[in-house]
């Protein structure tokens, strides 16, 4: 399945994208961020709940969109530095319908090329 092909497959389906989550795992814990439609969750070391506008929901679904979905979790990361806790390792999943896809794990800061448009953008979003 091609990118243009899971891109179909959310707009033909009915199905939208109803929650994308940013995970990242160390020694020292890990933090949850949970994007959805109207608001960004975060919990782990600490708790917060902050409001995500319409027009970052749909950059976020755009974003997600242009991904095959179905291939994620077979993504390689180029380096793997978390192996020996020098950074965080860092996961993403979506929601679609009633299915969760989840992706490979990889360093913070170096998703595989496949996921850095919405991994730069959900960073960014984080940081706000």
């Amino acid at each position: 399945m091609t990118a243009c092909t899971s891109q179909r497959l959310v707009e033909n389906s009915g199905n939208e994208i109803l929650k994308t989550e940013l995970t990242k795992i160390s020694r020292m814990g890990k933090m949850h961020y949970s994007f959805s439609a109207g608001q960004l969750e975060e919990s782990g070391l600490s708790e917060n709940t902050k409001k995500l506008n319409d027009e970052n929901w749909k950059t976020i679904q755009n974003l997600a969109s242009k991904i095959n979905l179905e291939n994620i979790n077979n993504l390689e990361a180029p380096t793997d530095a978390r192996f020996t806790d020098r950074v965080k390792e860092v996961q993403l999943s979506f929601t679609l319908g009633d299915r969760t896809y989840v992706s490979s794990g990889f360093d913070e800061g170096n998703p595989p090329a496949e996921l850095e448009e919405i991994y730069t953008y959900l960073e960014d979003l984080i940081g706000q």
